[in-house]
């Protein structure tokens, strides 16, 4: 049976009012890998084919994720980012499983996503849903730190 904090997470499309939100989140979830991570994140939600979800609990956001639909059978995950104090409490699991939702529901059998070597709260939960690391060589941030590339098949 699910937490009672689980139950009341609500997944939902993000709006004009969740901007400054996001972009404080993106702050400091990526500002360590991105000086400008507000306006990169704020890049990403307008690309064609993108979708921005954020989750909350009785109207205050927890967090949120970047879908962009690269072709059609495949789902990027631009950007996952949950506040600190919710940090550990399933949200990013919440919202990758909305994605794993979102993909199944329109053909797509693969998702894919990139996150820093370093962050291994990120890689756990990655891992743990059935990603596995297809990379480790190839993407670095804008400092240099190392990234590494996953991806989940849907069946």
């Amino acid at each position: 049976m699910p937490a009672l904090s689980e139950v009341a997470i609500a997944i939902r499309r993000a709006t004009l009012k969740d901007a400054r939100f996001i972009e404080q989140l993106s702050e400091v979830a990526f500002g360590e890998y991105d000086p400008n991570a507000p306006r990169t994140t704020t890049k990403m939600m307008r690309e064609t084919d993108a979708q921005t979800l954020i989750a909350d609990r009785d109207g205050k956001s927890l967090g949120f994720i970047i879908l962009h639909r690269q072709s059609p059978t495949v789902l990027a995950v631009n950007a996952i980012a949950v506040t600190p104090s919710e940090r550990g409490k399933r949200i990013g699991q919440r919202l990758m499983q909305t994605a794993e939702h979102y993909a199944k529901a329109h053909g797509i059998t693969r998702i894919t996503l990139s996150t820093a070597q370093a962050n291994l709260a990120a890689l756990d939960l990655f891992l743990r849903i059935g990603f596995v690391i297809t990379d480790r060589s190839t993407v670095r941030y804008w400092r240099g730190q190392p990234a590494c590339k996953l991806e989940k098949r849907i069946a």
